[in-house]
Parts: structure tokens; C-alpha cells; sequence
């Protein structure tokens, strides 16, 4: 309610209606940390600059960077890694114009280096075309 089509095609990749409230500083554009309060453009630029070729590994040290900047008193939660991820499956049998999706949305728990995540469905959407 209240969104044109335009902007809602201009938003549509900066947002989810799946997300968890977390921010990945790794993924994220310098964009959407800057809109994050508490971030800014200044502390984005900061963000983007750490990530370096292996991306930040320690979100303390990351919050703790932009805490002692000033970049805001309130600093969202962030991640380093997906915390839930979008499968989509396609299928079709050859000759046919059907085909069948099923999509469905993962969280994961206790994602550690070296160690495979708990798994938990949060969505699964199935359709025949």
C-alpha cells in the first residue's frame, strides 16, 4: 500500500520479506548499509573498505569499528554469514509445456566454519505451470 510500481522495482533488491533483522556485512551493497541506522554512508564506506578479499570474519571487531567511529549509537545486529538461504527447484518433463516449482526458504543454525548448519524449513511454495 503506498508503492508504485516503479518503486517497488526499484526497491525490490534491496529488500526480503524473509529476513531475520540481521544485516551481512559481506553481502550487503554499500547501499543498503548506508540506509541501515546507526551505519551511514560513512561507516558503508568504512564496511566496504574492511571486507577485503576474505570479507570481515569478526562482526564484534566490525561493530566495535564503527561503535569507536561514531557512526551511531545503536548498531543493528550483523552477520557475517547467510543466515537463510532461497532454494528454487525447477522440473519439466521434455515434449511438455509443464513444468513444476518448488521454492522454499532455509534458515540455518550454528553456522561454524568446518561444521554443516542445522537446517530448518521456514517457507516452502509449490507451483504447476
Amino acid at each position: 500500500m503506498g508503492f508504485t510500481d516503479e518503486i517497488a522495482s526499484a526497491i525490490a533488491p534491496y529488500v526480503t520479506v524473509w529476513g531475520d533483522g540481521r544485516l551481512n556485512v559481506n553481502t550487503a551493497s554499500e547501499r543498503v548499509l548506508s540506509a541501515f541506522p546507526g551505519i551511514g554512508a560513512s561507516g558503508a564506506s568504512m564496511l566496504m573498505g574492511a571486507r577485503g578479499s576474505g570479507g570481515i570474519s569478526s562482526i564484534t571487531s566490525a561493530s566495535e569499528r564503527l561503535s569507536e567511529s561514531g557512526f551511531g549509537v545503536a548498531i543493528p545486529p550483523l552477520t557475517g554469514v547467510p543466515q537463510r538461504v532461497l532454494v528454487v527447484s525447477r522440473g519439466w518433463v521434455e515434449g511438455s509445456p509443464l513444468t513444476h516449482e518448488t521454492q522454499a526458504v532455509l534458515q540455518l543454525q550454528g553456522t561454524v566454519a568446518g561444521r554443516v548448519p542445522d537446517t530448518f524449513v521456514m517457507s516452502w511454495e509449490e507451483r504447476g505451470r
